[in-house]
């Protein structure tokens, strides 16, 4: 199946699956917040999708404020998670933000110049468990990377033989521009990202690109 530019990834995926006689049907458009789903000997298994080599996970927001310091935009399991890595604790004591601080009319680019400066920084993570629990804690023991392949994450429960996604990981934080409208338009994110380099190899492949084979999923 040819792939348009620009195509989203999931539903691509989940054509295939659902071409193949994997998807579970009964789940479609009812994933309840998961990317995708497989049915393996008649059961029916959650799935991760990323639409990139080197993925991110888990990007999420911070805001500052002067009687609480940094807070996430929106609290959720992954923010529990980033609390558990300290992700907040990694950012200096001494760092008071200009996007928070500094009134728009005076808002000058060298304002966000020096939050970029102070705020980004990438840290390695020895942290490949809490990323799979967190998976786990969705019920999603599988992931799909374009260009990568199929792999498990925290257990191979469906016993399909095939490698688990364990890569060396990075913490992002960063300062990114949303526009070049304002020097304020911009926002601070945490991310974690892989190392691409690091991911081993798979001869699995939704997609059955690059002469891999699709992963053995069977029917009942």
């Amino acid at each position: 199946m040819a792939k348009n530019k620009g195509q989203l990834y999931e539903p691509y995926i989940n054509k295939i699956l659902e071409d193949k006689g994997f998807f579970p049907l009964q789940l479609k458009g009812n994933l309840e917040g998961r990317d995708s789903a497989f049915k393996h000997k008649g059961i029916i298994y959650f799935l991760e999708l990323k639409n990139n080599v080197a993925p991110d996970f888990g990007q999420k927001g911070l805001k500052w404020n002067r009687r609480d310091g940094w807070i996430w935009s929106t609290e959720d399991d992954v923010t529990k998670m980033y609390d558990d890595f300290k992700v907040r604790e990694r950012i200096p004591n001494n760092f008071t933000p200009n996007l928070f601080t500094v009134p728009l009319g005076e808002f000058k680019n060298s304002h966000q110049v020096l939050d970029k400066r102070a705020f980004e920084q990438t840290i390695p993570l020895d942290q490949k468990q809490a990323l799979h629990r967190y998976y786990a804690n969705k019920q999603v023991f599988y992931i799909q990377v374009e260009g990568r392949g199929f792999y498990y994450l925290e257990q191979d429960v469906a016993k399909l033989q095939v490698p688990q996604f364990d890569p060396d990981l990075t913490l992002r934080l960063r300062a990114k521009q949303r526009s070049s409208k304002s020097p304020n338009d911009y926002a601070f994110w945490a991310v974690i990202r892989v190392k691409s380099r690091s991911i081993r190899p798979t001869t699995f492949d939704i997609e059955e690109e690059n002469g891999k084979k699709f992963p053995p999923f069977e029917q009942r």
